[in-house]
C-alpha cells in the first residue's frame, strides 16, 4: 500500500559561504544575509518545507559559519519566516 504522506524535504543555508563545489574557491560567494535571505525565499518558492541551519564546525571551507541562533533570529526579525 502506497504512504499517502507527501515527502517534507528541506534545503540547507549555506551559513559559511557557497560555492561551486565544496572547498571550491573560484565562484565562491560569501554568507551575505541578502545572500541567504534569496536561498530561503526560493526554497519558499519552489515548496521546500523549511531550511536547515548549519550548527557544528565546518572544515575545509573559507569562511567561519555564521552563528545559527543569529542567521536564525536575523530571518525572524526579517519577517521572512512564515507560520505552517
Amino acid at each position: 500500500m502506497p504512504n499517502a504522506d507527501p515527502l517534507r524535504l528541506f534545503w540547507f543555508l549555506p551559513t559559511a559561504g557557497d560555492g561551486p563545489r565544496p572547498g571550491a574557491q573560484e565562484g565562491w560567494r560569501p554568507a551575505e544575509f541578502d545572500y541567504l535571505q534569496q536561498i530561503a525565499q526560493a526554497s519558499d518558492r519552489l515548496g521546500f518545507k523549511g531550511v536547515l541551519l548549519p550548527t557544528g564546525p565546518a572544515l575545509g571551507i573559507a569562511q567561519k559559519p555564521r552563528d545559527p541562533d543569529t542567521v536564525g533570529r536575523d530571518f525572524v526579525d526579517s519577517r521572512l519566516v512564515r507560520s505552517s
